[in-house]
């Protein structure tokens, strides 16, 4: 079912999927994603968890800062423990993807006794080479210049120059879904996260804080982010890594069995 609430300076749009009574899992979406970027597991993950998937500020249904500055981990991490307290929820399961996994990450630092166990999915916890590329510096102007619409047609054209093997098996309902999230987005937002993820400070020193179970999940073909991985891995508490074949960035969709059984896994062992 999807709700929204108004918190004090944003409303939060989300999905509250199976029943009431089951543990929580929060699951959060990455940079330019959409709380639908689950629709194709939040089925199967909801007879075992009551599954939260909310939009982040500035993607999808979710309200809009005012100002570019309104766009940052830290507000993003308030939103979240504002919904957590809306819905009376002490403690979650934390998945978060890409992006989303940078701000679970500084969530179970900030708020420790919130988090019940971490996935860590396709992110990393110091920026990438591709977070600093001066691509994602134009692509941003082009957002606030020409709005999401035509970012989203020129960064298409540019992938399909360079055609991702893995993405090509979705066919054309990747890149519709691509569109619609996109178009859902608010250009600022686009512009601000861009500029937080390239600047964010390192938490490779800040890993061993965490010390709830974790699981690292990476697609085996998601170069940009196999290196976070093995930092996560080695650098949490109390993880376990998970390298799911034949999948890249989206993992969830590209081996959404292999990728469940992860999680099954995952929870099986934390349930006993």
């Amino acid at each position: 079912m999807t709700e929204s609430v108004a918190l004090k300076d944003m409303t939060v749009c989300y999905e509250d999927c199976g029943g009431r009574v089951g543990r929580p899992l929060l699951m959060l979406h990455g940079f330019t994603g959409h709380r639908d970027d689950f629709v194709g597991v939040r089925e199967a993950l909801s007879a075992v968890r009551r599954v939260l998937i909310p939009d982040l500020r500035g993607h999808g249904d979710s309200g809009r800062a005012t100002a570019i500055e309104g766009y940052g981990f830290e507000v993003a991490i308030e939103d979240l423990c504002g919904l957590l307290d809306y819905l009376e929820i002490e403690k979650v399961d934390l998945l978060g993807h890409s992006m989303g996994g940078m701000i679970a990450l500084r969530f179970a630092l900030a708020y420790p006794e919130r988090v019940n166990s971490l996935i860590a999915m396709n992110t990393t916890p110091e920026a990438t080479a591709g977070m600093k590329a001066e691509g994602l510096v134009k692509a941003s102007r082009l957002a606030l210049e020409e709005g999401m619409g035509v970012l989203e047609e020129v960064s298409r054209r540019v992938a399909h120059r360079r055609p991702d093997p893995v993405i090509a098996r979705w066919s054309e309902r990747y890149w519709a879904h691509r569109r619609r999230r996109f178009l859902a987005m608010d250009p600022l937002a686009y512009a601000g996260f861009a500029e937080v993820m390239a600047n964010s400070q390192s938490l490779l020193t800040e890993l061993t804080k965490i010390q709830v179970p974790s699981l690292v999940v990476v697609g085996a073909s998601d170069d940009d982010f196999l290196h976070g991985a093995d930092c996560l891995e080695s650098g949490l508490g109390r993880s376990r890594r998970v390298t799911i074949p034949s999948a890249g960035h989206h993992p969830h969709e590209e081996n959404r069995g292999a990728w469940l059984a992860a999680l099954a896994e995952h929870f099986s062992l934390l349930d006993g």
